[in-house]
């Protein structure tokens, strides 16, 4: 459904509320002489919604874990790199540990 057909819907919805409910339900295009009440049509687009957010949800959530693993990866892959720096270089490795220290004391310290 566009936005404009949404937009139309939500019209004739407030046509009807506003005409109030006595009498036969009256129709609107989208309803193909299906004869449903107005609470009928909202509860099934309600479900539909439903529907469609929970899809939503489930690809969502399949890309979260895919950009998961795939950060899993790269992390692992650095954190290897650095140990083997760290265990070939170790001197730079201290002093430059130490200095980023000094840094960071002397920032937080003003």
């Amino acid at each position: 459904m566009t936005a404009n057909e949404r937009n139309k819907r939500i019209d004739d919805l407030k046509a009807e509320v506003a005409a109030g409910r006595g009498g036969p339900p009256a129709k609107s295009p989208a309803d193909h002489g299906s004869g449903h009440t107005l609470g009928e049509r909202v509860k099934e687009e309600v479900a539909e919604a439903v529907h469609r957010l929970n899809a939503e949800k489930e690809e969502l959530e399949s890309e979260l874990s895919a950009l998961e693993s795939r950060l899993s990866e790269a992390i692992g892959k650095e954190r290897v790199e650095l140990e083997r720096e760290i265990r070939e270089h170790p001197l730079p490795s201290v002093f430059i540990a130490f200095a980023i220290g000094f840094v960071a004391a002397s920032i937080f310290r003003h």
